[in-house]
């Protein structure tokens, strides 16, 4: 899966999810002069998982440079693979709505989904398409979910003893 997030606009919180990247996974961070140390923490907790992390710095801060960066990054990838590819955008602007109607239009059969972390984009597609790699990942969900309201419940159980 090819993962481009933008990093100034959903920060550490966008990585959400990161340990259910598979080796195959290929994650590109975008950023600017600000993100920089914030960015090598991510590219650190990402790379412990065996995925490729590359990253673009802002050459010259202008509005929407980032996504305009992350616009021509995927169709970059897009036009370099001739079967079809799925792509996951992680970011909270809506203006990336318009690029993943572009390349839905085209029929080619390339997906993008978007989304503001990687957890809520690999649910997003569960939801959507039934991919089975994410069934296992919201089970897991699911599980930290359920022990931490029962660890919860038991703490009120026992501090009210």
């Amino acid at each position: 899966m090819y993962i481009l997030i933008d990093f100034e606009n959903v920060g550490l919180k966008g990585i959400e999810g990161y340990e259910y990247l598979k080796r195959t996974d290929t994650i590109g961070l975008f950023y600017s002069q600000q993100w920089e140390m914030k960015r090598i923490e991510a590219e650190r907790q990402i790379l412990n998982y065996g995925c490729d992390v590359f990253s673009r710095k802002l050459v010259q801060q202008h509005k929407n440079g980032i996504d305009h960066y992350m616009a021509c990054e995927l169709g970059q990838y897009f036009g370099s693979h001739r079967k079809k590819k799925v792509a996951l955008i992680i970011s909270k602007d809506k203006g990336f709505k318009a690029i993943a109607d572009y390349w839905n239009m085209l029929g080619m059969g390339n997906e993008v989904y978007i989304a503001p972390t990687i957890k809520d984009g690999f649910l997003k597609m569960e939801e959507l398409c039934g991919k089975r790699r994410y069934k296992q990942m919201i089970s897991d969900i699911n599980l930290k979910l359920i022990l931490s309201q029962m660890k919860t419940e038991r703490y009120h159980v026992c501090a009210a003893l």
